[in-house]
């Protein structure tokens, strides 16, 4: 699982109360012709800054959030646009969200003294996977000036649990040569940086010259010709500002941004706004007439453990996909021979290129027997990539890969155990072994993110998605509780948004209590929107946002325990699997595949 260090400055407040699956000639929106900021002309008095959003469709092109926040979707999904024809008439968004925007407007009124005003506001999704507001600026009434927020007035709120993000303001005013600066900050490339971490603002930029804006939230293809022109031409740089914010989210294809009104600290909420009661709900439990897979191989356990340490051993030590000198690819041309020893036929790669470094995901195709067993495939997939030590950069500022015995290994060895016994079962609908990669910072969910655009380009859909991330992990402790970690019989089941999502989450959870293998675990499921959700710090989140139903197993962590031993180290060795742990996740989510594939 990637890290999320927040980027956005948070100010917390208290809530109240496959064969086909891609087009392999990519067919990407234009790129947008490479202007310099410093020479760009004003863009004249925009009423809501929703008007600067990029002009391509948000699944065009999905950057990674390390570069770029992703703009949420208010409406309709990205898949019911382009698959269902489905379109939205009005902005649905969570009821809770209604209550936290009053709380967090209230704090920024009462800080400025502002009796009546406009604020410009919209939802987003912050670093740790919580729907809040960006509140950007504000005016005493309108057709006055808006004012820009500023995140460092804010700085001494107290701080409560729920997030709220403000403009964050950087000038080029003292900008000299290449000495670190407001500059470097913006568009340094991550690997220059003293954070592990730490990533540049360039792609959330709204961009001011002269106090007139004049471009926002450029892609990211342009940031290095960017940052080279204006290390050349530093005097009109000088007079640059960027204000980094999120981008506002989308009802389908049209950027929204919403004026809420503040009088005597009352927030009137705009008419449009659909409030989304039902947000929480949960799919009916259901009962499982049986069990796919009836005899599960005896060694099935020796097998997984052989193959997670051929994965982690020194063969492969270079798994992180910003190293230029990665293995990935030869990680993936093992798991392919794999699968062609077991005679699965349909195996390719999806390739592409991420900071001018080649990539892959790779696909293996377990074929269906239904008459139209390729229209909805399931997939089971994992990350095959791993996260750079933290301890070791943290004690000589180097990048090292860590093995990745538990994140992501031990679902990529499912992945082959799923290879062996899935053929077997003569499923109705295809069944595709996905491995992505670039799951970890800095790329973060980069292999999600091709397989998502490709298929929404190619309108392909998928019957379900099976996602795992880190499953053999049974030592758990809070982060604020002192003492040992103690051994956890718990593992996590986290459904996307849509209710398709949450159907698909219930019969995970049937599968966890029907299977009968012993010792038995618990699966507890984890509402999308809740704390403990462990959804948005995965793949899961890309699939989520584009509509796909989607259930990430996972072992019992989430942002409450994101600090225990071994997680992003090089410790994350094969001898800290439960074996009994795994198996038991591994299996339920291999059974859960077959389920969705046999309907």
């Amino acid at each position: 699982m990637r890290a999320q260090p927040s980027i956005l400055l948070v100010i917390t407040m208290l809530l109240p109360g496959c064969s086909g699956i891609w087009l392999q000639e990519e067919n990407r929106a234009p790129a947008a012709a490479f202007v310099p900021i410093a020479e760009r002309g004003s863009l004249g008095v925009l009423d809501q800054l929703s008007e600067l959003a990029p002009a391509n469709l948000p699944w065009q092109r999905i950057e990674a959030h390390s570069d770029q926040a992703l703009p949420l979707t208010l409406g309709k999904s990205p898949r019911d646009v382009l698959l269902f024809g489905q379109h939205a008439k009005r902005p649905r968004i969570p009821a809770f969200l209604r209550e936290l925007g009053e709380a967090q407007v209230a704090a920024v009124a009462k800080r400025l003294k502002l009796e009546s005003a406009e604020i410009e506001a919209w939802p987003t999704l912050n670093d740790v996977g919580q729907w809040t507001w960006v509140l950007a600026r504000w005016r005493p009434a309108f057709n006055q000036p808006w004012v820009w927020l500023d995140s460092a007035e804010f700085a001494s709120l107290d701080a409560f649990a729920a997030p709220l993000i403000l403009p964050r303001h950087f000038s080029f005013a003292g900008f000299q040569g290449t000495k670190h600066s407001a500059f470097d900050d913006v568009f340094a490339d991550y690997e220059s940086y003293p954070d592990l971490y730490q990533r540049p603002w360039f792609g959330n930029c709204l961009w001011e010259k002269e106090n007139q804006l004049v471009a926002g939230w450029l892609p990211m293809e342009q940031q290095n010709r960017q940052r080279d022109w204006h290390r050349e031409h530093a005097a009109p740089t000088r007079g640059l500002s960027c204000i980094a914010l999120p981008q506002p989210p989308r009802l389908d294809a049209e950027a929204i941004s919403f004026r809420l009104k503040v009088r005597k600290k009352k927030v009137e909420w705009p008419d449009e706004i659909s409030w989304d009661a039902d947000y929480a709900e949960k799919s009916p439990m259901v009962t499982l007439p049986g069990m796919k897979v009836t005899n599960w191989p005896e060694d099935f356990t020796d097998r997984f453990r052989a193959d997670l340490k051929a994965l982690t051993g020194s063969r492969f030590s270079r798994k992180n996909s910003g190293q230029k000198d990665n293995q990935l690819q030869e990680v993936a041309d093992f798991l392919a021979e794999r699968y062609r020893s077991l005679g699965i036929k349909n195996v390719y790669f999806q390739r592409f290129q991420w900071h001018g470094i080649n990539q892959q995901n790779l696909v293996a195709v377990i074929p269906g027997t239904g008459p139209n067993h390729d229209k909805k495939p399931i997939v089971l997939a994992d990350h095959y990539d791993t996260a750079y030590a933290e301890k070791v950069f943290d004690e000589t500022g180097k990048r090292v890969a860590n093995p990745g015995a538990d994140d992501n290994g031990t679902a990529t060895a499912t992945l082959l155990r799923a290879a062996e016994i899935l053929p077997a079962l003569q499923l109705k609908q295809d069944v595709y072994l996905v491995h992505l990669t670039g799951e970890e910072f800095p790329a973060d969910c980069l292999g999600a993110r091709e397989l998502v655009m490709n298929a929404l380009r190619s309108r392909r859909d998928f019957g379900a998605i099976v996602l795992m991330d880190m499953i053999g992990y049974s030592m758990y402790k809070r982060d604020d509780e002192n003492g040992p970690a103690r051994r956890d019989r718990i593992f996590q089941i986290n459904p996307g948004y849509s209710t398709e999502s949450k159907e698909l989450a219930q019969v995970a959870m049937a599968v966890s209590r029907q299977i009968g293998l012993k010792p038995a675990l618990k699966a507890e499921y984890r509402d999308p929107f809740a704390l403990d959700s462990y959804l948005y710090n995965t793949d899961g989140i890309i699939f989520a946002w584009g509509g796909y139903p989607v259930v990430l197993f996972n072992e019992h962590m989430n942002r409450y325990n994101i600090s225990r031993p071994d997680y992003h180290e090089l410790s994350d060795t094969v001898d800290k699997i439960d074996w009994d742990y795994v198996t038991f996740v591994a299996k339920t989510a291999i059974e859960t595949a077959a389920q969705m594939a046999d309907q």
